[in-house]
């Protein structure tokens, strides 16, 4: 029997698993502001955290188990810490069945699938920052907008010992460069040929942008 699972099991559950959605909650209300600190604890070393700083998982009603990216899938979540190490763990131990009190089955390269929605989650981030105005695209404007502003992130697929990449690190020190998105990934993303050198200006989506990205190399940092 084929056991394999598609990228979409992770994604969202059966359509018919889905129940009538939550009443509204008022944003003053004061269920709203409990909702805002609302801290949960890692199945793994029983620490607590806030929620969203959490991977959130679910039982689905076949008895499998799905990632909850955005934390709104109806059932009782399963929290584990966004790292490699933990989630190999909760895996390797049955962590998500003993929480769940019943036998789950974790879709086959569970990890990898996990890492790719985290990838283009990203990359969506780059998207709408373009969509924002808050995209810089080439060397020539990152520099000239330098003058005067500082950058959020610098984006960059060229070398490191390539002089317009140096040039621009030397005048952003403070600034996170990331380099884990290929031409072909930023090309696909913004429709554009071949982007070396882009920027995001500082503001909610560049710091959603970077937590995505540093949540990704979290995955990646401790893999054998």
């Amino acid at each position: 029997m084929d056991t394999r699972h598609t990228e979409q099991d992770v994604l969202s559950l059966p359509h018919e698993a889905t129940g009538a959605e939550p009443a509204p909650v008022h944003p003053s209300s004061p269920a709203s502001a409990k909702k805002t600190t609302q801290e949960r604890t890692c199945l793994v070393d029983r620490t607590t955290h806030a929620k969203a700083d959490l991977f959130r998982f679910v039982c689905g009603p076949d008895q499998k188990l799905y990632f909850d990216f955005h934390q709104k899938l109806p059932g009782r979540g399963l929290y584990v810490r966004p790292d490699r190490k933990a989630l190999e763990t909760a895996i390797q131990k049955n962590l998500f069945s003993k929480a769940a009190k019943k036998t789950l089955t974790v879709p086959d390269h569970f990890m990898t699938q996990i890492e790719t929605i985290l990838h283009q989650s990203a990359l969506d981030q780059i998207g709408l920052a373009r969509r924002a105005g808050d995209l810089i695209i080439s060397a020539e404007k990152i520099e000239k907008y330098l003058k005067a502003n500082p950058l959020g992130v610098y984006l960059t697929t060229s070398l490191p010992e390539a002089d317009t990449r140096r040039t621009i690190e030397r005048r952003c020190r403070t600034t996170p460069t990331v380099t884990c998105f290929s031409q072909d990934d930023l090309s696909h993303t913004l429709n554009l040929e071949n982007p070396v050198h882009l920027a995001l200006k500082p503001g909610k989506i560049c710091k959603k942008f970077l937590h995505l990205v540093e949540t990704l190399n979290n995955l990646k940092e401790t893999k054998d």
